[in-house]
């Protein structure tokens, strides 16, 4: 495989941009900013992309035994829209820092492999994931904070519509002050499939009592062949917790930020630098 790095900025009144395969075959860093874009990957191919995306419809074609590693940063309104072709493989690292509004669209082929990793502050962000060719592979971990009045909602759906899949869903979230959050897990395995696996777990954190959550984990099962488990909590902060930290010596704001900090920390893929989650509460 073949490897380098390319900057492209994309004018802010420009048309969509196509990456020409020879370009991406160097390997690309894209930086977007207010339109959409096309890029392909051609096979046999390893490239890292960075988008920071406003608005617009941004797709992305990974080709035959290629890896892609994409950091995706949304601010605004759009739609990312990615395809793993037969053997090809998606790192996609998502952060929504600002309120935004995203839906993501992705769909693998036979042993295709995605591993996402999403990081939600604000807004609502859309997923649905379709395995569409066999021995495909989904890991999914997901984390979302809530604060002040914001409301956030995270939706993910993932639709095994080939035998020999396997999917992996992880979502933690935590709301504190007054926010609502969302957390609407599905997982559809179509008929005659076979051989499907699929865990699905949702756990909220709550830190005050003004924060409210709703994990709602949803299991649509047309076939015989399968191991499929499903979770969901929404709980408050254990003050057993707190107290046993306390008696260490540890101050009560920072207790909660451990608890929090390690609570968060498994689905923390993107290594989100988490003292942003406690910013505008020391602000206020």
């Amino acid at each position: 495989m073949s490897s380098g790095t390319l900057v492209i900025h994309q004018k802010v009144d420009g048309p969509a941009y196509a990456i020409p395969e020879e370009l991406a075959a160097a390997g690309v860093t894209l930086i977007n900013t207010d339109a959409g874009f096309t890029l392909t990957l051609p096979k046999s191919v390893a490239a890292q992309v960075v988008v920071q995306s406003t608005y617009g419809r941004n797709t992305i074609i990974v080709e035959e035994g290629s890896t892609l590693t994409l950091t995706y940063e949304c601010s605004g309104t759009g739609t990312l829209s990615l395809t793993a072709k037969d053997n090809a493989q998606i790192i996609l690292k998502h952060i929504m820092l600002k309120t935004s509004d995203l839906t993501e669209e992705i769909t693998l082929g036979s042993y295709a492999y995605l591993t996402r990793a999403a990081a939600q502050l604000r807004g609502r962000l859309m997923a649905t994931i379709t395995l569409e060719g066999e021995h495909g592979t989904v890991d999914d971990k997901e984390l979302f904070f809530g604060s002040g009045q914001q409301t956030s909602t995270l939706n993910t759906t993932i639709i095994h519509k080939a035998s020999h899949t396997t999917s992996t869903i992880l979502v933690k979230g935590v709301a504190k002050d007054n926010a609502q959050c969302f957390a609407n897990g599905l997982v559809r395995i179509e008929k005659d499939t076979r051989n499907v696996s699929s865990h699905l777990a949702e756990h909220v954190l709550l830190l005050d009592k003004g924060a409210h959550a709703v994990a709602i984990p949803n299991m649509e099962i047309e076939s015989q062949d399968v191991q499929a488990r499903h979770a969901a909590s929404v709980a408050h902060l254990d003050e057993n917790q707190l107290f046993y930290a306390m008696t260490r010596g540890i101050p009560d704001k920072d207790a909660r930020r451990m608890i929090v900090e390690g609570f968060l920390a498994p689905v923390n893929e993107v290594n989100l630098d988490l003292s942003l989650l406690w910013r505008d509460h020391d602000a206020s």
